[in-house]
């Protein structure tokens, strides 16, 4: 067996429903997200003096993943759109299940970073973050070892697969159902431990006694509830698909042809949750947060990021 499955290798050379259909719940959020995080990217740098520089370090990273996961997908989707048909064969097929896969097992990590980040900005402020050369090599480090993970068909560990109508890692598998797992239930702890936390009520609101403006201050902590709200509903409806597909796995293991995974709508709700992430994820992290938790982590210790000047 080579790194895809030989009865997925058919399925995908088989394959040829890629029709008018396909564009709305793919093609189009895709295009989409590519829009919204070229706008992040465009705020991030023109906002960069304003943001506190390790929030801005772990926002980049974020921003990155979600970027070439985007440029990857959509180049692969329009590709088999215009063809109808699944093209480039075995070699597509496993450069599409590397990125589907490096593009999971970066983002989650990312996402368990801006979570702890969110946590220590709002309580503690800027002095207890990570230096951005930390944050740096974290981002690095993420990188390269989910790169790592997604190319383990490659080295003969497990194999990609065809589950619907595009190429993945095969999170049925017991070696992925088990990395994934583990990855998820770290970065629900570390969401948990921010976000939900700030949304609770669980974190001292630090800033509010050095707040000229009383009404102000309830606006802004407000509006960092909200935007942490929105984090723990993204991820649970996010990745609550996937997690339940490992699961499955786990118990199961992965076999072919499969109906849950080559007749049941679950795969394909699981990449059309994915593509959602990559439209919201730009503005939700990229935009709000890192605005909210700059303003946070300056406050608690009043001062602002370095360069910064005072708004009017």
């Amino acid at each position: 067996m080579g790194f895809v499955r030989d009865c997925d290798l058919q399925r995908a050379l088989a394959y040829s429903s890629y029709d008018l259909a396909w564009l709305t719940p793919v093609v189009f959020p895709l295009s989409m997200s590519l829009f919204t995080q070229g706008i992040s990217w465009i705020l991030l740098w023109r906002e960069r003096l304003q943001t506190d520089p390790s929030i801005g370090v772990l926002t980049g990273g974020l921003l990155l993943v979600e970027t070439f996961f985007g440029v990857f997908c959509i180049c692969s989707c329009l590709a088999n759109f215009v063809t109808r048909d699944y093209v480039g064969g075995e070699t597509a097929c496993g450069f599409q299940g590397w990125y589907a896969g490096w593009y999971v097992f970066s983002q989650l990590p990312m996402l368990a970073a801006m979570g702890i980040i969110t946590g220590q900005a709002v309580r503690r402020g800027s002095d207890t973050l990570p230096s951005p050369k930390q944050c740096a090599l974290g981002v690095i480090v993420v990188l390269i070892a989910a790169a790592f993970i997604a190319a383990l068909p490659f080295l003969g560990v497990s194999h990609y697969s065809f589950p619907k109508d595009y190429c993945s890692t095969d999170l049925q598998d017991r070696p992925y159902a088990a990395l994934f797992l583990l990855d998820f239930l770290f970065t629900a702890g570390c969401i948990a431990w921010g976000p939900l936390r700030v949304v609770l009520g669980c974190i001292p609101e630090q800033n509010s006694s050095r707040s000229i403006d009383a009404g102000a201050d309830h606006s802004q902590n407000c509006l960092l509830r909200i935007i942490c709200a929105a984090i723990v509903a993204l991820f649970t409806w996010g990745f609550t698909v996937a997690a339940v597909i490992s699961v499955v796995g786990l118990v199961q293991g992965s076999t072919c042809d499969d109906p849950f995974a080559t007749s049941s709508p679950v795969f394909g709700l699981n990449a059309i949750f994915l593509h959602v992430q990559q439209l919201v994820n730009p503005v939700l992290y990229g935009v709000y947060l890192r605005r909210q938790l700059s303003t946070e982590a300056c406050s608690v210790v009043n001062v602002m990021p370095k360069g910064a000047t005072s708004a009017p």
